[in-house]
């Protein structure tokens, strides 16, 4: 079930897998004040569907992960989010993509692959995500 209030469709997003309550939370950026913008939850969804997508792995925040053995958010995608196709993802040219802060520090595929962006990506409800036509290399932060 998708919970998302203020995102529309193919707005900007910020994703990540809420280890917790085992759902993707989605962000969208926002007024904080004084003219400042920042990312902030605006809703959590069982699956989520992104277009244009880039991959985001926080150095500092993977630093302390390996540290202190503790979650923090730290890894995120980011892209338009497709509130109105989400049937209709190709999943026969879909690669797996996964993130595991202990094997490297890029979101990768079959473990070893860096994986910088994609023109389409899938989250799905029990934590997976497939992408398509992923651009692979090596990640900036």
């Amino acid at each position: 079930m998708n919970k998302l209030k203020e995102i529309d469709h193919l707005e900007t997003v910020r994703v990540y897998r809420n280890l917790t309550a085992g759902d993707w939370s989605v962000q969208r950026k926002v007024e904080l004040g004084d003219g400042k913008l920042g990312w902030r939850v605006r809703g959590h969804a069982a699956a989520v569907e992104l277009v244009d997508v880039k991959f985001h792995v926080g150095k500092s925040g993977r630093e302390r992960v390996l540290r202190e053995q503790c979650k923090n958010v730290h890894a995120w995608l980011e892209g338009s989010i497709d509130l109105l196709d989400m049937d209709a993802f190709p999943y026969g040219d879909a690669d797996r993509v996964a993130y595991n802060p202990y094997r490297a520090g890029t979101f990768t595929m079959g473990g070893t692959t860096p994986v910088v962006a994609a023109r389409r990506v899938r989250l799905n409800p029990n934590g997976t995500a497939y992408a398509v036509d992923v651009n692979r290399g090596l990640q900036s932060t």
